[in-house]
């Protein structure tokens, strides 16, 4: 596969097409901002600085901004730069949720609120992107109740994608501006007969390595959340998306101190169902993961299978048949001129 980096300046003007670089990392994300890393000769740094953007030629929508440069003078006299950053959905970690908000309603609406509030139209005009638009084509009518106040913005979008098992995305549109978009990836997995299937298995050649993790060590089933309020008096409720007895139970305390009734004008009941909303972020949704490197020859990234795609993976000599969602892909092309694709898969 062809993995070519463009560089544009900090005005998204075309500057550069490096064609000779040493290394390329590219790696996509679900629930999660994407991340990238170019090593090149040393003679690139004119144009790799930070603050500048990375994109590919032709075959991937992302956008990365260069957000770390390091210098290398390696032992066979080489020397290099490396410049590492992410993907265009950063630009929303550059704010926080300046006042309380509250949130009740579906996903959609919840996530299009914070953003419009705290980067698209905000209350103090110098918060404002510029450019920025909030769009969104999922369907899930899931409905949330939560409070913020002072939280990193990205990270609490971040936070409520993987709870509620949807992605997001931002690209970089005609206009100079920023299409922020909420989405749902396709299921392709054996289980439905809608889309064509996707699997990935030894059986067919195209899952060349495999390993399959179970990690109990942080899983949690049951929050207790403490809000407002000092000793015995402080509002504290549990909260779960299917509360477990015994020892399959596996609590976690959060301090939610930042959310308050602001003197009883949020009633106890809204007010304990956005304690149970924050809660619902902290609840580990799974304790498995299945990656391993796969032969994409058969299978188009972008056409066939996106991240965020459920499929279908095999390992037929463990006897091991999963259908799980495409949660990352991590794509390389290294000196020798190998192109490599590494998923990991999850829920």
């Amino acid at each position: 596969m062809q993995m070519l980096p463009i560089i544009l300046d900090d005005n998204f003007n075309r500057i550069a097409m490096i064609d000779d670089f040493i290394s390329l990392i590219w790696t996509t994300r679900y629930y999660k901002t994407g991340d990238f890393e170019v090593c090149a000769d040393i003679s690139r740094a004119n144009i790799l600085k930070i603050g500048y953007y990375v994109t590919r030629y032709g075959d991937d929508s992302h956008l990365g901004i260069i957000e770390n440069i390091d210098f290398q003078h390696k032992e066979d006299m080489q020397e290099i730069i490396i410049a590492k950053g992410r993907f265009l959905p950063a630009i929303l970690a550059r704010r926080v949720i300046a006042s309380q908000t509250q949130v009740s309603g579906t996903i959609g609406n919840a996530i299009q609120a914070l953003i419009n509030d705290n980067a698209i139209n905000p209350s103090v005009a110098a918060r404002k992107i510029n450019g920025l638009t909030f769009n969104s084509s999922i369907t899930s009518t899931e409905t949330m109740d939560a409070q913020y106040t002072g939280e990193n913005l990205l990270k609490t979008i971040e936070s409520i994608c993987e709870t509620y098992s949807i992605g997001f995305d931002c690209t970089f549109n005609d206009n100079n501006g920023f299409d922020f978009t909420l989405y749902e990836g396709l299921d392709r997995s054996y289980n439905q007969s809608a889309n064509p299937y996707v699997v990935f298995s030894d059986k067919y050649d195209n899952l060349l390595t495999s390993e399959y993790t179970e990690d109990f060590a942080e899983y949690t089933t049951d929050v207790l959340v403490g809000g407002e309020g000092e000793g015995i008096a402080r509002t504290m409720v549990w909260s779960a998306k299917q509360s477990q007895t015994g020892l399959n139970r596996y609590e976690k305390f959060l301090n939610a101190q930042n959310a308050v009734t602001n003197d009883n004008i949020i009633t106890q009941e809204t007010y304990e169902k956005q304690l149970q909303g924050l809660g619902l972020e902290q609840i580990t949704t799974y304790t498995s993961a299945f990656s391993g490197e796969v032969d994409f020859s058969g299978v188009k990234l972008g056409t066939d299978l996106n991240v965020g795609d459920i499929v279908t993976i095999e390992n037929a000599t463990w006897g091991m048949y999963i259908n799980s969602r495409l949660i990352e892909v991590i794509e390389s092309l290294g000196e020798d001129g190998m192109y490599k694709a590494v998923p990991t898969f999850g829920v």
